[in-house]
């Protein structure tokens, strides 16, 4: 597994993304979360892929991990992640609605409803970043206790 799956440290843009929703900047934190999200779930299918690939959107990353995780019996905790990234997918999916609505509010009265959609958007980034990461530490413990890396258990890299 790579490094920056096996440790990772909260990167500083959990940080800005925290200080961020405490400033109103909603839209800055989601983008912020979107990213470290992308980060950790890139770095765990490069993990279980023996890969070094990218994806050009957070979208397309989930899909692809999805498929890979499908090929193979899940553990409970896979599973869970399995959920996690269905439930991503469908969040990320209602960003671009939230994001048009924000683009054409043209009076304050709008903005102050916009606004509050954005709070709740940015609410729920910060839940996914924090059960993805969880989950994604769980599964290489469970890993770490069979002693058997992600990469000796997962289909070749062949497709992608």
């Amino acid at each position: 597994m790579h490094d920056e799956y096996r440790k990772p440290k909260a990167p500083p843009a959990i940080g800005h993304a925290a200080l961020a929703m405490e400033e109103g900047f909603y839209l800055e934190a989601i983008t912020l979360y979107e990213g470290v999200i992308e980060y950790l779930l890139l770095n765990y299918f490069n993990s279980i892929r023996d890969s070094k690939v990218r994806f050009a959107s957070l979208s397309a990353l989930v899909s692809k991990l999805r498929s890979s995780l499908n090929e193979h019996t899940l553990s409970d905790t896979e599973q869970q992640l399995m959920d996690l990234l269905y439930d991503l997918e469908l969040w990320s999916k209602s960003l671009m609605s939230m994001r048009y609505e924000v683009a054409e509010v043209q009076e304050e009265q709008h903005w102050k409803k916009a606004l509050k959609l954005q709070k709740k958007k940015a609410k729920q980034a910060r839940k996914f970043h924090k059960k993805i990461a969880a989950v994604l530490h769980k599964i290489e413990k469970d890993e770490m206790a069979t002693d058997k890396p992600a990469t000796q258990r997962r289909i070749s890299t062949s497709d992608h």
